[in-house]
């Protein structure tokens, strides 16, 4: 018996796991805080997990908690029976490595420099 791949719901449920990571991406940085890159990788056919790569010095900052709350509006309204996300974030540090985190599954990669004014 041969066994089936259904990729077709796969790659749906990336695009939207990825267009939403970008648009949350694209939020927190319009609010002036650092990010670096968003990995994202697939827990299941529909549910993912996008680990965000912040800037060390914006990581501490005060304003950081309103980037976790901002999340989990994004999560909220974009969950339903069929689709999860979760948002991860950690500092970009000399201990992050992208070896590690491609072997933990993290194989989608997005990265966009930010250029702070000021």
């Amino acid at each position: 018996m041969e066994k089936i791949i259904f990729l077709e719901p796969l790659d749906f449920y990336r695009k939207a796991a990825q267009c939403l990571s970008e648009s949350l991406f694209d939020a927190i940085t319009d609010s002036g805080l650092g990010l670096k890159s968003i990995y994202l990788k697939a827990d299941a056919i529909t549910s993912f997990c996008a680990l965000f790569v912040s800037d060390a010095e914006d990581f501490l900052k005060e304003e950081f908690r309103n980037v976790f709350i901002l999340a989990r509006k994004y999560k909220i309204q974009s969950e339903d029976e069929l689709f999860s996300i979760s948002f991860l974030f950690t500092p970009d540090t000399k201990f992050l490595r992208e070896q590690a985190l491609l072997s933990d599954g993290y194989v989608s990669f997005y990265r966009r420099p930010h250029l702070k004014e000021g």
